[in-house]
C-alpha cells in the first residue's frame, strides 16, 4: 500500500520548479513550524499574535539565502521572542517585563494542564523540525515567490486576528461598550462614595479556586 502511495508521488516530484520547492520549503520553515506551538492555544482564546507572525515570516524572508547555521541561529532567535512575548500577553504583561518576574516563569509547572503539555511537545516538535528543514534548500528566487510569502503571512496574520477577536476585552485590550461581563465595582456604586471627605479602599480577594479535597469542597458547598 505505501508503494501504491509513493509512485504518484514520484511521478509528481519532477512536476515541482527547484523555485517553488523552495518556497515550500520557505513556508514550512518560517510559517508552520514557529506557530504550530502557539496554535492550540490562540484557537482556545488565546492572546492574538498577528504581529509575531509577520515579524517571524520577515525574519525568515530576510534569511533565506543564508547558511544553515546562521538560518538555524535566526530560527533560535525567532523562537525565543514567540515565547517570551506569548507568555507576557497571556498576563497582561509587556515582554520587557518578563526579565522581572523570571523566577515566577521558571516555577510554572509545564505538566498542570493539558493545554501546556500540548504546548511544549509542540514547541519541541518545533524545534526538532526546523534542525530537519533548514537543511533543505529555501533559496527562491524571483519577486513572485516573496510577493506570494508575504501575502500568505498577512492572510495568516489576519486569520489569527479573526479568531482572538472572540477574547475582546483581554490581553491588554480596552472591552468595547457592551462587553457581556460585570464590574462588582459598578454594582456596588463605590464610585458614589468618592465624594471627595471620605477614603474609600477597594480590596480585590483573588479566587483560590475549587478544592480537590472533597471533604473541604463539601464544608464549602455547606457554607
Amino acid at each position: 500500500m505505501l508503494t501504491a502511495l509513493a509512485l504518484p508521488l514520484r511521478r509528481a516530484a519532477p512536476a515541482l520548479t527547484r523555485d517553488m520547492r523552495a518556497f515550500l520549503t520557505w513556508l514550512g520553515c518560517w510559517l508552520i513550524l514557529p506557530n504550530l506551538p502557539f496554535l492550540p492555544v490562540t484557537l482556545m482564546g488565546g492572546p492574538p499574535r498577528a504581529q509575531e507572525i509577520l515579524f517571524g515570516g520577515a525574519v525568515g524572508l530576510a534569511v533565506h539565502r543564508w547558511r544553515y547555521p546562521l538560518r538555524l541561529t535566526a530560527y533560535l532567535g525567532v523562537m525565543i521572542y514567540f515565547t517570551i512575548t506569548f507568555i507576557a500577553h497571556m498576563f497582561n504583561m509587556a515582554p520587557s517585563m518578563i526579565m522581572s518576574v523570571v523566577g515566577l516563569v521558571f516555577d510554572m509547572d509545564l505538566m498542570a494542564s493539558p493545554e501546556y503539555i500540548a504546548g511544549t511537545v509542540l514547541l519541541l516538535l518545533s524545534l526538532i523540525g526546523a534542525v530537519v528543514m533548514l537543511r533543505y534548500d529555501s533559496n527562491f528566487d524571483g519577486w513572485k515567490w516573496a510577493t506570494g510569502g508575504a501575502a500568505i503571512l498577512i492572510a495568516f496574520a489576519g486569520a489569527d486576528l479573526a479568531e482572538s477577536h472572540g477574547t475582546m476585552g483581554s490581553y491588554t485590550r480596552i472591552a468595547p461598550d457592551g462587553a457581556p461581563f460585570q464590574s462588582a465595582t459598578s454594582e456596588a456604586h463605590l464610585v458614589t462614595l468618592a465624594d471627595g471627605k471620605a477614603n474609600v479602599m477597594v480590596i480585590l480577594v483573588e479566587a483560590m479556586g475549587e478544592p480537590r479535597d472533597p471533604a473541604l469542597r463539601q464544608r464549602q458547598l455547606a457554607m
